[in-house]
């Protein structure tokens, strides 16, 4: 494994630390298995609260597996600002009320930086694949048959 990167956003922190963490692995491994073991008219389903975190993780490491392009990638991490922004918008109007609120919850919001980070982590893996087979425990006909069940 090569040096991690230096991670300057505290969501790229806290993401970085995710892909480092035996128990989110173990949590990553089951998100794979099950992707792995699902029939074709079947779907997964994931989500947390507000879609940047844990899912944000899970479905950039999805993505990534399936070699989709970062700007791709970023724009679907970043659509949670979104969700998130009508949400306190409708529930506490906006300007300096959304402002205090933001404030007063201690929200941090989706950056590109943090995403980025996730993205520049996996490479101190070898990518992507490596961490797969080596982090997570998958094999390389595993790799293959993720690719091979969702990219075509």
């Amino acid at each position: 494994m090569e040096p991690l990167p230096l991670v300057k956003t505290y969501l790229g922190q806290i993401y970085q630390k995710a892909l480092l963490n035996p128990v989110a692995k173990m949590a990553f491994r089951k998100v794979f298995e099950t992707l792995l073991t699902l029939k074709q008219d079947q779907a997964l389903v994931f989500h947390c609260t507000m879609g940047k975190d844990r899912t944000g993780i899970v479905a950039a490491l999805i993505l990534i597996g399936l070699s989709v392009d970062l700007e791709t990638i970023t724009k679907d991490y970043l659509l949670t600002n979104k969700v998130e922004l009508l949400n306190w918008q409708d529930q506490y109007g906006s300007g300096n009320d959304l402002e205090e609120m933001i404030e007063k919850m201690n929200v941090t919001a989706a950056d590109q930086e943090s995403i980025l980070a996730l993205i520049e982590t996996l490479k101190s893996f070898g990518g992507f694949k490596n961490y797969f087979i080596n982090e997570l425990g998958f094999t390389e006909s595993d790799f293959k048959s993720f690719r091979e069940n969702y990219l075509n």
